[in-house]
């Protein structure tokens, strides 16, 4: 073969390795943060003032998460601006996947919107209503006694017997018991109270016995105003400051200064597609 054509056949084999390095995903994920974003359209409040009238604002940030493909894992310069690569534990945990941190992200999205709305409330004198009732699953580990028994959104309200109200009692309750103990777990799931019993393990960290499950503080929210936020498929608790200021800051103003430089308040992660945050 002649030397041109064994050139031309080694840049075409070149760039078809190229490709498939780019479009091939890596065991890593991509972490990229977005540019800042205004709340003041997503965030719809009863009675509020209207247009932003100081020449200020909330924004929140975003960060895209994504597979990294070979060539941005191993080659720094082609990876976007401001991009970092992490390991996949970093993101996915040992036990879980993808999708689950998902759900995850988007439970605490909800939550976060909740909370938010009832502490910028309060704070504005409104009469606000959050009596703590139990201990909300919001992980459960696929390898752990608790699976198959428990899923995401349950409501733990009892151990043994005793009332659960908040996570630190589900956890001093748990650790009573021995680790490979048994325990009897009082949960209310698509409104029916069950009872269950698992198995209980020594932990990986401090050896104290638990069942594999990652849990926050369930309590029914009543706010006497309609509070709508939408950030539509970003999920994740962090943005819950920023929240609540906007709630402030439709209802009576003066949050954000007569600042002509948007400040940001907070922060949150987010994926194409796959938007999540915190």
């Amino acid at each position: 073969m002649k030397p041109g054509r064994l050139l031309w056949a080694g840049a075409i084999l070149l760039a078809v390795a190229l490709g498939i390095a780019w479009l091939s995903p890596s065991d890593s994920y991509l972490v990229l943060p977005d540019r800042a974003k205004p709340l003041a359209e997503l965030v719809e409040v009863e009675g509020e003032r209207g247009a932003d009238r100081d020449g200020g604002g909330i924004y929140y940030v975003d960060v895209v998460v994504r597979k990294a493909s070979l060539l941005e894992a191993h080659v720094s310069a082609l990876r976007p601006d401001g991009a970092d690569v992490v390991p996949a534990h970093a993101i996915v945990p040992p036990g879980s996947s993808f999708d689950e941190r998902r759900r995850q992200n988007l439970l605490a999205m909800d939550r976060s919107q909740e909370v938010a709305a009832a502490v910028a409330l309060r704070e504005l004198g409104y009469d606000v209503g959050s009596d703590p009732e139990g201990a909300e699953v919001v992980a459960v580990a696929s390898d752990a006694p608790a699976a198959g028994k428990l899923r995401e959104g349950d409501v733990i309200v009892g151990v043994d017997g005793e009332t659960v109200a908040t996570p630190d009692d589900l956890r001093r309750l748990i650790g009573l018991r021995e680790a490979g103990e048994t325990v009897r777990l009082r949960f209310r799931s698509d409104g029916e109270t069950m009872t269950v019993e698992v198995k209980t393990v020594a932990s990986p960290a401090d050896g104290r016995p638990i069942v594999g499950i990652q849990v926050q503080q369930f309590a029914e929210i009543e706010v006497p105003i309609d509070v709508a936020i939408d950030l539509g498929n970003v999920g994740g608790p962090s943005a819950g400051l920023a929240f609540a200021l906007d709630v402030v800051e439709e209802l009576r103003g003066g949050v954000d200064g007569a600042c002509a430089w948007p400040r940001r308040a907070s922060s949150s992660w987010t994926a194409p597609s796959r938007r999540w945050a915190g």
